[in-house]
């Protein structure tokens, strides 16, 4: 539209704005408490001394709400400069008395000023939407049943994942009671390198990308634990293929079972297939969406969702 670059910027924050945001806790709050609450929102997230922000924040009336803008409007939250992102939370948390973070989906982020660098001076607590989510999956983790399926999509980079994607393969799931991975469009192409890697015997130690490197130690303790894993068969432009798809969806929903296979007790999802965004490249999506919800209707199968772009795509 040959906006300027100050014009452009404008557009981004007021998209990305907390203000309808504060707007429906303003809302909502009203609703449930059956009064008004003054909920504001300040310019910025960081309270620099004599700023309106902090203003803001040291004149909250008793029972009031004054909403930080996005922290992501300011490039220091994920810097990959540690000393930067350190510097950056002291800022952020210059006022703060305890930080709660109930931020189910980003609280594991080793990479944002606000989850990794929090001053270790500020007491720090789990929220209750985390504490939920801590009762339901832990009896899940802990004490699963046997045949599992992970299903691991996203995009070919996945170096904020590894401690997940590491955890899950080394501690719950064992080949000899019937558990198997299966991964995505995404992730795909970083496997098949690890995959050529591994068997020309290059030298670990010689690969600089990250990704590859865990990609390789989840393929070799796949082979060492006996696990099913899943590459695509077939790739479209961004997502599975159609003999993937269909493969993929009759063996998570425990409809297309092979020799000695069993309908899968519990299913762990963490990221779609393809770019499900868009409408091309959705069909892995749906297929996969498909055969979880045939699954749970089942009865003999608990599904597990994780991350933003998994629960949007399952919605």
């Amino acid at each position: 539209e040959g906006l300027s670059e100050a014009e452009a910027q404008a557009r981004v924050i007021r998209e990305r704005s907390l203000v309808p945001v504060a707007q429906e806790l303003q809302r909502l709050l009203k609703e449930r408490l059956g009064k008004a609450v003054e909920v504001r929102v300040a310019p910025d997230s960081i309270t620099e001394a004599a700023s309106e922000t902090e203003r803001l924040v040291l004149s909250t009336p008793v029972g009031g709400i004054t909403v930080l803008e996005n922290l992501r409007f300011h490039e220091e939250e994920q810097s990959r400069d540690v000393k930067t992102r350190q510097a950056h939370a002291r800022r952020l948390y210059r006022l703060a008395d305890v930080v709660v973070n109930d931020s189910a989906g980003n609280w594991h982020n080793a990479a944002d000023a606000s989850t990794a660098d929090i001053p270790v001076h500020t007491p720090r607590v789990a929220g209750r939407l985390i504490e939920a989510e801590a009762k339901i999956l832990n009896p899940i983790i802990t004490n699963p049943e046997h045949p599992i399926a992970l299903v691991f999509g996203g995009g070919p980079k996945f170096e904020d994942k590894v401690p997940f994607l590491l955890g899950i393969v080394q501690r719950l799931l064992d080949g000899q009671k019937g558990d198997a991975v299966f991964i995505g469009s995404g992730p795909a192409s970083t496997f098949n390198e690890a995959q050529r890697l591994l068997a020309e015997g290059v030298d670990v130690t010689t690969v600089t990308d990250k990704s590859v490197v865990t990609a390789r130690q989840i393929l070799q303790i796949t082979a060492e634990k006996q696990l099913a894993l899943h590459l695509p068969k077939d790739l479209e432009p961004l997502d599975i293929g159609p003999a993937t798809r269909a493969e993929w969806e009759g063996r998570l929903a425990g409809e297309q079972l092979g020799a000695g296979e069993q309908a899968f007790k519990l299913v762990i999802w963490n990221g779609p297939p393809g770019v499900f965004e868009q409408e091309e490249s959705s069909e892995g999506t749906k297929a996969v969406v498909r055969a979880v919800n045939t699954a749970i209707e089942s009865g003999q199968t608990k599904v597990v969702i994780l991350g933003g772009d998994t629960v949007a795509a399952a919605r």
